[in-house]
């Protein structure tokens, strides 16, 4: 026996003595009834430890005894206030394995309170020792109670026995009712890891109190096995375990008590108590609110858009902008994509003459037929003209082509950018950039009282986190769907409606899983993962909306409006403006492009449908033949065919690109102690 053993188990059998603490003997696992007196129990006790410790002497000891609590002793003083004082000792063989510095003991605080509220006891270490002597430790504050953490980091145990004694105080463990008040204590806690051998707690009432029932409890969470035998003397209660006990299996003791014995609370510590239930859902409300207020000041001083004009309907572009242009001023600098833009500005160029656009099954191809130098040509129009197979030849949108379509693409969304910039829309990056940052801090401040017993993704990410980014990640789609309806195309159909819906019911699912279930009993607090998705969809509501419009870009925004406005128009509307002109082929290719642009083209296609109709032209539609549209094969060049056309050019576009190319141009009582699940004793 090394000589650390010889003193810890020197220490161990002073406390079985009543040397530290008189503590109860466990009961012999192996015969002998209850005694019905106090000192047949503690000479029975006596005798079954002095076998045992012979037999352990004699015995040669196994080259890797278990890791395991040898025996579990609990002494529970009941004061009249309702506190309770535990002293726990803990007698452990350490291999060095899951114990190395030391052990974590868990004691659960969190419970259920009457009404309903998750409420809290109240913890206080007095004195922790090992092997007889003071040790180091901390108290580590979880979700479901706290963790006393024994031992030090850079200091490892002996791989010998070591006894742990630990002495602390726990208030608001007493319900009170008008019959009689009850007191439940999980005693060892039901997520411990290590087997227990022996255990026994005693429980001593204030002076001349004796309880109107007693009832103990064993085996795991939620089980009501009867392993123990319980024994009165007077205000004492002893608890004796019939078997060892397996990790995760622990002892709840429940009795109840005349009503008397404890004195209620005053007024004033209800009140503390209350509001210290409430306390992290304030605090969680005072946070979000500042900083949703602090969001709205910001959006207030750089965020408004200056006051739109008088909208009036209009049949040409403001200041004679390209469609390409307009996108870009109605998706805020292409922040929800160029594509719409590009696909616009093809079939400007084609209206224009200078490309024909074939429709064919293995993707959109574009043949030049001009290689005539247009000054009039905006510069992204130029740029792609400039870009394509010379005359004759033909490029077509497909997969093979995938990186000359992305290159394509650049150069469109670099050269408006570059002639127009921010002339119109102002992104203030800068703003939402230190806003996100201010609410990281926010939630690393707020955090760092839960950052010890917090599971951390590869060391550095708290786990909870990880589901509130996952719902923070759906409901950003929904907000980011919704901006695109909002800003660039107002067309709300039934399918994009439906995928809002469908990726803020994704969020909210994952909000109540990991609130109800995943994180119910986790090692912090609930309100924090609530806490970190509200703040991280502030800042995303911060970056969807903190942008604005200079005064230029809001007259030429005005002018857009009036645009969109004649584009939807009924032909009789459109026809009782002041010198509107006539619905022609013509004039419906021109606006073309720009009702692609504003995502209005089937408007503007099934107006010129109707007037077609009424102008009584043909008696079919199919007479219309565009010279700059091929539809596909077996098909007529009908308006209803070029609208679906229209509308599908971009999404073909991008859709034959890899994924990745979308960066291009984005600028109760029972086991489980009375509703107190989890706490034990574990290694660490």
């Amino acid at each position: 026996m090394t000589t650390s053993q010889s003193a810890s188990r020197a220490v161990y059998d002073e406390v079985k003595r009543g040397g530290i603490n008189t503590v109860p003997q466990a009961p012999q696992r192996c015969g002998g009834e209850a005694s019905g007196n106090r000192s047949g129990f503690f000479i029975g006790r006596l005798l079954a430890g002095l076998v045992c410790a012979i037999a352990l002497l004699a015995s040669p000891l196994p080259l890797q005894a278990e890791e395991r609590i040898n025996d579990y002793q609990v002494e529970i003083e009941v004061a009249e206030d309702g506190v309770l004082e535990v002293t726990e000792h803990i007698f452990i063989t350490s291999q060095r394995d899951k114990i190395v510095h030391g052990i974590d003991r868990e004691i659960p605080l969190a419970f259920i309170a009457a009404d309903g509220h998750r409420a809290r006891s109240y913890l206080t270490v007095l004195d922790v020792e090992r092997d007889g002597e003071p040790e180091n430790y901390e108290i580590i504050e979880t979700n479901r109670g706290a963790v006393i953490r024994i031992g030090s980091s850079d200091i490892k145990l002996a791989a010998a026995d070591h006894l742990y004694s630990i002495d602390y105080q726990v208030n608001r463990v007493v319900s009170y009712s008008d019959e009689h008040d009850r007191l439940i204590w999980n005693v060892n806690g039901t997520e411990g890891r290590l087997p227990i051998d022996a255990f026994s707690v005693r429980v001593a009432l204030p002076e001349g109190a004796e309880p109107l029932a007693v009832h103990v409890y064993t085996g795991y969470f939620g089980e009501h096995g009867k392993d123990a035998i319980v024994r009165k003397f007077g205000n004492e209660i002893t608890f004796e375990a019939t078997r060892p006990y397996a990790p995760g299996e622990n002892m709840t003791i429940e009795l109840l008590l005349p009503k008397g014995v404890i004195q209620p609370p005053d007024e004033e510590t209800l009140s503390q108590w209350e509001y210290d239930d409430y306390a992290s859902i304030i605090s969680v409300a005072v946070t979000f609110a500042w900083s949703a207020l602090l969001a709205l000041f910001l959006w207030f001083l750089f965020g408004r858009d200056p006051r739109p004009g008088v909208i009036v309907p209009r049949w040409d572009s403001p200041g004679g902008i390209s469609p390409g242009r307009v996108n870009y001023s109605v998706s805020r600098n292409f922040e929800t994509g160029f594509w719409t833009a590009f696909s616009a500005s093809v079939i400007d160029l084609a209206v224009k003459g200078k490309v024909v656009l074939e429709d064919l099954e293995g993707g959109i191809t574009v043949l030049r037929v001009s290689d005539e130098e247009d000054s009039s040509l905006p510069t992204e129009q130029a740029v792609i003209l400039g870009m394509l197979p010379p005359v004759g030849e033909s490029f077509r949108f497909n997969r093979e082509n995938a990186a000359e379509t992305g290159k394509l693409g650049e150069a469109f969304s670099n050269a408006i950018v570059t002639e127009v910039g921010r002339k119109h829309y102002k992104p203030r990056r800068w703003i939402w950039i230190n806003f996100g940052l201010l609410m990281f801090l926010t939630l690393v401040v707020r955090e760092s009282d839960f950052t010890v017993g917090v599971e951390y993704l590869d060391g550095v990410l708290p786990s909870h986190w990880i589901a509130a980014m996952a719902a923070w990640f759906f409901a950003t789609k929904a907000v980011l769907k919704w901006r695109t309806l909002l800003f660039a195309s107002p067309q709300t159909d039934a399918k994009a409606r439906s995928s809002i819906l469908l990726n803020l019911s994704i969020a909210a699912a994952i909000l109540l899983v990991s609130v109800l279930i995943i994180y119910a009993n986790a090692p912090v607090p609930r309100d924090n993962l609530l806490l970190v998705f509200m703040l991280m969809m502030l800042a995303t509501l911060m970056w969807a909306f903190i942008g604005r419009f200079s005064r230029q870009g809001r007259e030429v925004m005005d002018g857009i409006e009036g645009l969109r406005l004649y584009l939807e128009l009924a032909e009789k509307d459109r026809m009782a403006l002041a010198d509107a002109p006539n619905m022609s082929p013509a004039h419906y290719e021109t606006l073309l492009p720009y009702a692609v642009a504003l995502g209005v083209e089937k408007a503007w296609s099934e107006h010129f449908e109707t007037a077609l109709a009424e102008a009584h032209t043909t008696n079919t539609q199919g007479d219309y033949h565009p010279t700059w549209y091929v539809p596909k094969t077996g098909t007529f060049a009908q308006v209803a065919g070029i609208s679906d056309f229209s509308s599908s050019v971009s999404t073909r576009i991008e859709s034959s690109l890899p994924t990745e190319s979308g960066s291009y141009g984005s600028g109760s009582s029972g086991g489980s102690g009375g509703g107190r699940g989890g706490g034990g004793v574990s290694g660490w």
